[in-house]
This record gives structure tokens, C-alpha cells and sequence, in this order.
């Protein structure tokens, strides 16, 4: 989660640390990441790590756009097929 709009005092990941003092809480959040990417990304990144929890953060003002091919369409990113349940990865010179 980027929190951008926020200061690092307020954003969610600061705020979560507070709460629970003795705890680690790691932030994988990247800037213009729809979610199937966050969890390509922390599939992959994410075995490194020995971690209890994960939550995933869905935000409805941009990453449902973001996952649906219809409705983005941009040329780096893998999408969610609702028909079949797999992930798509457009060849976008055939658009």
C-alpha cells in the first residue's frame, strides 16, 4: 500500500505497528500494482520470508479496474479471466 496521501505517522502500516508493539510488519506494496501483481509479486517474494499473517489491502476506486483486462488494459499487466479463474497475460499487439 502506497499512502502517499498520508504521513508516515498515519499510514496504515505505522498505525498497525503501534497497535501491536511486538510485532514485525513488513509493507510489499508497490506503486501502480494491480492485485494480481501484489500477489505474483509476494508469491514469489513471500517465500523468503517466514510470515504468519498477510493481509491484502483492495481498494475499489482503482483495483477493480485493474484486474479486469476489459476495463485497463494496460500493456504490462497480468489479469484475472473470469470465465476460466486463471490469470491472463495479454499480447497486446493483437488489440
Amino acid at each position: 500500500m502506497e499512502a502517499l496521501q498520508v504521513s508516515d505517522s498515519e499510514n496504515t502500516v505505522n498505525l498497525i505497528k503501534k497497535l501491536l508493539r511486538k510485532v514485525e510488519v513488513l509493507n510489499f506494496g508497490v506503486s501502480g500494482f494491480g492485485t494480481i501483481q501484489e500477489y505474483l509479486y509476494l508469491k514469489d517474494l513471500g517465500k523468503n520470508f517466514r510470515s504468519d499473517i498477510y493481509i491484502l489491502f483492495f481498494y475499489v476506486g482503482n483495483d477493480i479496474r485493474n484486474n479486469l483486462f476489459s476495463l485497463d488494459r494496460a500493456p504490462n499487466r497480468p489479469y484475472f479471466n473470469m470465465s476460466s479463474g486463471n490469470f491472463v497475460y495479454p499480447v497486446f499487439n493483437n488489440i
